[in-house]
């Protein structure tokens, strides 16, 4: 038969055993509860990474959508080439404007068919001095000597004669001076000489206007 003390020893060890497997029961329990929140942590872990490559997708697909560099460049050369289009038409439109410069004759109203007329008398020393007969008689009484539109029976005039040594006459053609001659000039006081001088007269009268030329 145990003694007291051995007693009290053997109850002692047994309460310290079962109190450690309480201990461990516990532990396992409280780690098989908490498990479950650590799975939904992978789970949340997972869906965001899911819901990351879905991010991700949705980008790459409006980045399919967005217009490429190829297409911008593509467009930045058309509007060059439609930038280009339009200064050759700007080009041209301007060698037009400068070809009807050269045409002076038009704002006189000499048609062009006129003006392309060439000068069959030669300007030789007695076709001037012809020509300048002619003026003396006809011309100078309005035009001056000096064809500077200066005569004695201009300052009655309104609009004055012409000064024949201007630019705006002198680049006439020959054509175009016969032109004027013949027809006169509206709305002033020359008159027309086709049924005064003859055609030989005419030329040789423009033969002569050309020794106004100061340039």
């Amino acid at each position: 038969m145990l003694s007291k003390s051995r007693l009290n020893t053997f109850l002692a060890v047994c309460i310290v055993v079962l109190l450690v497997a309480a201990c461990a029961v516990e532990t396992q329990t409280a780690g098989d509860t908490a498990a479950p929140p650590a799975v939904e942590a992978a789970d949340i872990h997972s869906e965001g990474e899911g819901n990351n490559e879905e991010a991700q997708a949705e980008a790459d697909e409006h980045a399919d959508e967005a217009p490429s560099d190829d297409a911008h460049q593509e467009g930045d050369d058309h509007a060059a080439d439609e930038h280009a289009a339009e200064m050759d038409m700007h080009s041209e439109g301007d060698e037009h404007s400068e070809g009807d410069s050269h045409a002076e004759g038009d704002e006189h109203g000499v048609p062009a068919e006129a003006l392309a007329v060439e000068n069959p008398i030669l300007a030789t020393e007695s076709s001037i001095a012809a020509g300048a007969a002619t003026y003396t008689q006809f011309c100078a009484v309005c035009h001056g000597n000096e064809g500077k539109g200066d005569g004695p029976g201009a300052a009655a005039l309104n609009p004055k004669p012409a000064d024949f040594s201007a630019e705006h006459v002198q680049v006439l053609s020959d054509g175009g001076l016969f032109w004027f001659v013949t027809n006169g000039v509206p709305n002033s006081a020359m008159p027309p000489w086709e049924n005064v001088l003859s055609e030989q007269q005419r030329w040789e009268v423009v033969n002569f206007l050309r020794t106004f030329d100061t340039e």
